[in-house]
C-alpha cells in the first residue's frame, strides 16, 4: 500500500533534467509532497515553452515516462516508480516552418561553434549515452556511439559531424570507418542496421536517392543537415532551430535509435 502524502514528512526534493535538444542541464527544486505535476511545470517554466504532445521525459536507466505519474506525489513517484533524481528530456521545439536548403556559413563562427558544443561531450550526460570524442578538427568532429544489443553486448561505430552548415541548420552527420573517417556502407561491419519499433522520425538510408538528388549516406532526422537537403515535410515542432538545438540534439537522437528494440547489429561484417 503506498504511504499517504499526509504522513510524510515533507523535506526538499532536488530532480537534475538532462536537456538532449541543448545538452543543458536544469535543477528542479520542491518539496516531497508535491505532485509530479509541479516538477514537470517548473520545467515548462525553465525552458520558456509550454508542453507538446510528442515531448519525452524519462526517469533513470529504466526510461520511465514521468508524464504517466503527474498525479502521484514526487514522493510517491519516487518510492514506486523510479527513485533516480535525473530525468531526460527530449522535446520538440522547432521554430513551426521547414528550413531552406542549407548553404554553407562562415567558417570562423561555424568553428568556435562545434568546439563549444563539443564541450557536452565531456559532460555526465554524454558519458551516460557512451559517447566519447574520437577525432577532433577545425570543422568535423568524430564521435563513438555503442551500439548497445538486446543482451547488452556493444558494438562501436564512429559518427563524423561536419560544422559546414553549423549552427543555423544541424551538422552533417554520417557513420564512418574509424581507420579512415571513410563513410561506412551497407553491407559493414561499421553501417547499423536499425529497425525502428514504436518511432517514426528516424530512418537511415545507405545510399539514399530521390530523383535529382543522390546522398551515398542519409541519417534521416530533423537534426542532421542532410535531412534538409532532400525534399521533406516534417511535423512544424520537430524542425532544428537555431540558438537552441545543439549537437547534443543529434548525437542524443542517433545514441536512443543504436539501443534496443531498435539496433539489430552491424550490417555485415
Amino acid at each position: 500500500m503506498e504511504t499517504t502524502v499526509a504522513n510524510q514528512k515533507p523535506h526538499t526534493v532536488t530532480i537534475v533534467v538532462h536537456n538532449e535538444d541543448t545538452g543543458k542541464s536544469i535543477k528542479l527544486e520542491g518539496e516531497s509532497t508535491d505532485l509530479v505535476q509541479t516538477f514537470i511545470n517548473k520545467l515548462y517554466e525553465a525552458l520558456s515553452t509550454t508542453q507538446k504532445p510528442d515531448d519525452r521525459l524519462r526517469c533513470g536507466g529504466a526510461q520511465v515516462n514521468v508524464f504517466s505519474y503527474a498525479n502521484l506525489s514526487i514522493s510517491d513517484f519516487e518510492r514506486n516508480h523510479c527513485s533516480a533524481h535525473e530525468w531526460v528530456f527530449a522535446g520538440a521545439t522547432g521554430g513551426g516552418f521547414v528550413l531552406p536548403v542549407p548553404v554553407k556559413v562562415d567558417e570562423e563562427v561555424a568553428a568556435a561553434k562545434l568546439k563549444e558544443h563539443l564541450e557536452w561531450l565531456g559532460r555526465q550526460r554524454a558519458a551516460q549515452l557512451g559517447l566519447r570524442l574520437v577525432n577532433q578538427d577545425r570543422m568535423y568532429a568524430v564521435v563513438r556511439i555503442p551500439g548497445v544489443r538486446a543482451n547488452s553486448e556493444e558494438d562501436d561505430y564512429y559518427v563524423r559531424l561536419g560544422a559546414d552548415f553549423y549552427d543555423k541548420w544541424p551538422p552533417t552527420a554520417a557513420f564512418v570507418k574509424p581507420d579512415s573517417w571513410e563513410l561506412a556502407t551497407t553491407g559493414t561491419r561499421w553501417l547499423p542496421r536499425i529497425q525502428c519499433q514504436g518511432i517514426n522520425w528516424f530512418g537511415l538510408h545507405a545510399p539514399y536517392g530521390n530523383g535529382n538528388m543522390v546522398l551515398p549516406q542519409l541519417l534521416c532526422f530533423t537534426f542532421t543537415a542532410e535531412y534538409y537537403m532532400v525534399s521533406h515535410a516534417p511535423p512544424a515542432d520537430s524542425v532544428w532551430r537555431q540558438g537552441y538545438h545543439t549537437l547534443a540534439a543529434t548525437l542524443s537522437r542517433l545514441a536512443e535509435v543504436l539501443k534496443p528494440p531498435h539496433y539489430q547489429g552491424p550490417s555485415g561484417q
